[in-house]
């Protein structure tokens, strides 16, 4: 997360690479204002399309937000020895319907990844994040390509580059 400068601006930044062991699959990561699909929205990726977008999420439903609301940069999504990445940049902070991401305050975030085409969920967790208290963590040393995935579990890199600032695996 690179913060707002000034705090009031509202212009921050959420820089992120996520790293799936599913050849060419979809991955997805969601911000969440209870934990769960409803109401909230997600930046989902689908190999096969060669897509990265912003989509709204309900139960039972995903539904890509309109051409206004695709506002990520540096989007992408590749596949290297049997893992898929997706690696975007979002604001903060967005139009009233979109979900903030608070530079203080706890955040809950989504994941879920999946098969060659958007739907059932191969995998899934969500977790919560604090960057105001995040920083007195290490931070861990940059992900080299031949470390990341591999294990089983999804890796998630939430990163200003060329430093992870939160990596789960």
């Amino acid at each position: 997360m690179v913060p707002s400068s000034p705090v009031e601006s509202n212009n921050g930044i959420l820089c992120a690479r996520l790293v799936v062991n599913n050849d060419g699959g979809w991955i997805g990561l969601g911000f969440s204002p209870s934990g769960t699909m409803e109401n909230s929205q997600a930046v989902i990726g689908i190999y096969d399309e060669d897509t990265v977008l912003k989509y709204d999420l309900a139960p039972g439903q995903t539904t890509p937000m309109s051409d206004d609301k695709q506002t990520l940069q540096d989007a992408s999504i590749t596949t290297m020895d049997g893992k898929t990445i997706m690696e975007f940049t979002k604001l903060l902070v967005e139009d009233d319907d979109d979900v903030e991401i608070l530079e203080d305050g706890e955040n809950i975030f989504l994941h879920a990844w999946g098969g060659s085409a958007l739907g059932y969920h191969t995998g899934r967790l969500s977790f919560t994040i604090d960057f105001s208290e995040d920083t007195s963590r290490p931070i861990p040393p940059p992900v080299e390509e031949d470390e990341v995935g591999t294990t089983n579990s999804p890796v998630l890199a939430l990163t200003p580059p060329p430093l992870p600032i939160v990596q789960s695996s």
